[in-house]
């Protein structure tokens, strides 16, 4: 069964629900919720005194239903889908385990795959083949010296 409650911060404005639904108490309208395309993290926009302020849906929740979030614990998705709001899906935990739950999910960027890349894996290959001083395979793949330094060593793209 779906339970409301007040938003915290936006107490009569507001209220979320353990589904992650949030509503406007005054229309009793569900409000939308949005995709930040920057970060690729669903989003919603509250106002409260015409002073808009974007919030996650899941730390709402969070704060509604459990407490305010304790020093050093982020909001975590049990199953890593952002957008999966439900209370039942939802911890405070360290942001280890929250990294940790994205490579259990696979849903952690790595190398090629996340977007600032701008190797391969296959360049990465060559590059740690290659004896040449950094400096000139640095140029060469447009990246800097201490990222062929890190590659080398396996600080860096140690996935593969």
């Amino acid at each position: 069964m779906e339970e409301w409650r007040d938003v915290v911060g936006f107490e009569g404005f507001y209220q979320v629900s353990n589904f992650g639904n949030i509503k406007n108490t005054k229309t009793k309208l569900i409000k939308k919720i949005q995709l930040n395309v920057r970060l690729n993290r669903p989003q919603i926009c509250l106002s409260k005194f015409d002073k808009v302020t974007t919030v996650y849906p899941h730390k709402l929740v969070m704060e509604a239903f459990v407490g305010k979030r304790p020093v050093g614990m982020e909001c975590c998705h049990a199953d890593g889908d952002p957008w999966n709001n439900n209370l039942s899906n939802l911890r405070w935990d360290t942001r280890i385990n929250n990294s940790q739950d994205k490579f259990k999910h696979g849903t952690q960027k790595l190398g090629e795959n996340h977007p600032m890349s701008k190797l391969t894996i296959e360049k990465v290959l060559k590059i740690r083949q290659d004896n040449r001083v950094h400096r000139l395979i640095a140029f060469e793949y447009g990246v800097s010296q201490s990222v062929i330094s890190q590659i080398k060593s396996k600080k860096s793209w140690a996935h593969i």
